[in-house]
């Protein structure tokens, strides 16, 4: 991201944020699953449109309708759908586990707060998405504040691991006060 004169440095950064954020997940053991997304899901669903489309073509100038699908587009659009009302409605629930999960066992935060923090996550997936696709034109300054973004919902979710050796660490300061 520091090479100014790379013009592909905000959207190489996205892909790796995308992938700090997907593997986010393994922080509260699930598994992360690659290359089932809508892009993927879609592929199949446009190209029977398309090829339904191409043996449907009527002339431009009729007024006639075109009646009946093809048992390809059918079963793709079905399938598509399928997924869709399975997964899609799933993203927020998931990020939302995963979020109350990486916050461990402290405090549950305000429900306003943990709904925002969800959209958030949400929003700046779907930015990091963007900018590594190239679909979005961004700045230095908007990419380091959706980072800062994700930072803060890390920070304030992110419990440090217990010290197993409380003990260790008393005689250590011990060690310091008797210095002085």
């Amino acid at each position: 991201m520091a090479d100014q004169k790379n013009p592909f440095r905000l959207p190489l950064a996205a892909h790796a944020f995308r992938e700090v954020i997907a593997h986010c997940a393994l922080l509260t053991g699930e598994s992360v699953i690659f290359g089932d997304s809508m892009g993927s899901r879609i592929k199949p669903v446009r190209e029977a449109f398309l090829a339904w489309k191409e043996t449907s073509a009527i002339a431009a100038d009729s007024t006639a309708t075109i009646v009946g699908m093809s048992d390809d587009l059918r079963d793709a659009l079905e399938a598509f759908f399928d997924w869709q009302e399975q997964n899609r409605p799933e993203a927020r629930k998931k990020t939302a586990l995963m979020l109350t999960q990486l916050a461990g066992p402290s405090p549950a935060l305000p429900s306003d707060v943990v709904a925002g923090e969800i959209s958030a996550w949400m929003k700046v997936v779907e930015y990091f998405n963007l900018v590594a696709h190239s679909k979005h034109k961004t700045k230095p300054e908007e990419f380091v504040n959706n980072l800062f973004l994700v930072e803060d919902i890390l920070l304030r979710r992110l419990q440090p691991r217990p010290v197993s050796d409380l003990n260790e660490i008393d005689a250590l300061l011990a060690e310091a006060d008797d210095a002085k």
